[in-house]
């Protein structure tokens, strides 16, 4: 009759630890979730040989904006701009998902108005160009 509690307790104990397995891995999972699924904005000091080229193509100006993104673990997923007067504001959101094809290599050209004087990167807003002409 003893027998009968031993066996009880190790059952409960066998599920104690299969709930505990269960609840680490859900844990983790969803930790990844939200950092796979957070955008982090890339920061001027954060680009490796960042590079300005102004150019002009069949009458429409552009500016390419290139360089390396330095957090290794991270892609660019997009990049967004807004000409706001006479500035340009540039954010480059980075994540950790990877797709084909993605990777820290940032190649952006965009065409600019001819009244844009300043543009600015990040959401610091780093003057990384001005037009002095």
């Amino acid at each position: 009759m003893s027998e009968v509690p031993i066996i009880k307790k190790y059952k409960l104990l066998k599920m104690k630890v299969t709930e505990f397995k269960l609840s680490s891995i859900l844990l983790v999972f969803f930790i990844f979730l939200i950092l796979g699924c957070t955008d982090m904005i890339l920061e001027y000091e954060s680009v490796a040989d960042l590079q300005i080229i102004v150019m002009k193509e069949n009458g429409k100006n552009y500016i390419e904006i290139s360089g390396l993104c330095m957090h290794s673990s991270m892609n660019i997923d997009k990049v967004q701009h807004k000409e706001d007067g006479n500035s340009l504001y540039v954010q480059v959101y980075l994540t950790l998902r990877r797709r084909v094809g993605s990777s820290g290599n940032l190649k952006e050209k965009i065409e600019i108005s001819e009244n844009v004087k300043n543009v600015y990167f990040g959401k610091n807003k780093k003057l990384i160009w001005d037009n002095r002409d």
